[in-house]
Parts: C-alpha cells; structure tokens; sequence
C-alpha cells in the first residue's frame, strides 16, 4: 500500500469502509451504493464536528443485506479507534453470542497486517 491510500482511508471513513470490506470480505464485491455514502459520512461528520446539540444517536432502518452492521458496528469503531487508540468502543446486541461476533469481526479487521500499518 501506498502513501496516498494510507491517507485517503485515515481521513475518509467511506473509503475505509470499502477498505474495510475487502479485509473481512476476500474475493467479494461490495456494492457501492448512495446509502452507504451516506451513513459514512454522517457518522464521519458527527465523530469529527462534535457540535453541541447535534444528535449522537442514530438509527438506521434499512433491511438485511445493506452493510448498516459492517459499517457502524465493525468499520466504525475499528475506524474510530485506529485514529485514537485512547478511545473504546460498547458493543451492544440483542444476544451476547451478537454482541461477541461483532466484537471478533472488529478485532479481525483491526488484526491485519494492512490495518496494522494504516494505524500504527
């Protein structure tokens, strides 16, 4: 990997998302589409501004298959605390086995040699 990919997914969290997929997903195509844009930069946007009374909580209502796990409860933590490693991330599921599948897949992701050096 080169030094403008190290960049481009430090600073934009779409783009880790794709990278993100590629690591998790070997072999397989995501399917870029509008909402996933849109939910990377939303979180982007609010995890970076900050602003006082901005909402903190979301919820996304999509169906099954439209990558919302992949991309707030796997790529977004992995992201967040790649950039500070000071940070935590709660995993909240509806069972525990959820909550620890969700936790392996993170700690997957953030395992790879390729994480490793975007995020030393």
């Amino acid at each position: 990997m080169n030094e403008d990919y190290y960049s481009i997914y430090r600073c934009s969290f779409g783009s880790f998302v794709d990278f993100s997929f590629r690591e998790l997903h070997v072999g397989e195509r995501m399917r870029d589409n509008w909402h996933i844009r849109l939910i990377a930069d939303l979180l982007q946007y609010i995890w970076i501004k900050g602003e006082p009374g901005m909402p903190r909580k979301f919820i996304f209502y999509l169906p099954p298959g439209y990558l919302k796990t992949h991309i707030c409860s796997i790529s977004f933590p992995a992201w967040v605390l790649g950039r500070d490693p000071r940070r935590s991330a709660l995993i909240v599921a509806e069972t525990t086995e959820a909550a620890l599948d969700l936790r392996d897949r993170c700690v997957e992701l953030m395992s790879g040699k390729r994480f490793r050096w975007l995020f030393p």
